[in-house]
């Protein structure tokens, strides 16, 4: 995963992802704490979704994909 990071003075940090399958999202987390997350199409220049998670939901949430909550039983590759 490609991950590009950016100060935004005044406001926090912004993270631009681009996945393995091409996928792009952008990360703003806020100085207040609250996250913004953007999906983009492939070739947008616009995001198609956004959600803004407060500083509590986002840590919940990140500790959900880090696999705090369940860990998947990884399958052997083909």
């Amino acid at each position: 995963m490609d991950v590009k990071e950016h100060d935004l003075p005044g406001i926090g940090k912004k993270f631009a992802v681009q996945t393995r399958h091409g996928d792009r999202m952008t990360v703003i987390i806020h100085n207040t704490g609250h996250r913004e997350i953007y999906h983009f199409e492939p070739g947008g220049d616009y995001p198609n979704h956004a959600v803004r998670l407060e500083d509590a939901e986002a840590r919940q949430f990140g500790a959900i994909l880090g696999g705090a909550y369940f860990q998947p039983t990884v399958a052997p590759s083909m």
